[in-house]
């Protein structure tokens, strides 16, 4: 459920072990940021912009779905504004 958050850090290996599982990971720090350093594979939208309606339109809903954040408060905006837009379709 999107606005559940069941929210806790994992590493960098358990990312890609999730990931491997079929998992989606999207990046929403910075473009500047994701370009210094991202894990293969790992779908970059940030959260300047549109983001939501970049969600809408590039992610499939997957059985589990991780952000890579700057901060937990980062992931706790990405979490509103993709609920917000989901109550609206």
């Amino acid at each position: 459920m999107l606005g559940a958050t069941n929210l806790k850090p994992i590493t960098a290996t358990q990312l890609i072990e999730e990931q491997r599982n079929g998992a989606l990971v999207v990046d929403i720090r910075p473009p500047e940021k994701f370009a210094s350093f991202h894990l293969r594979g790992t779908m970059q939208i940030g959260l300047s912009g549109p983001f939501a309606s970049w969600a809408a339109m590039l992610i499939q809903p997957p059985s589990k779905l991780l952000l890579v954040a700057e901060d937990v408060s980062a992931v706790h905006e990405a979490i509103a504004r993709l609920a917000a837009s989901a109550s609206r379709m």
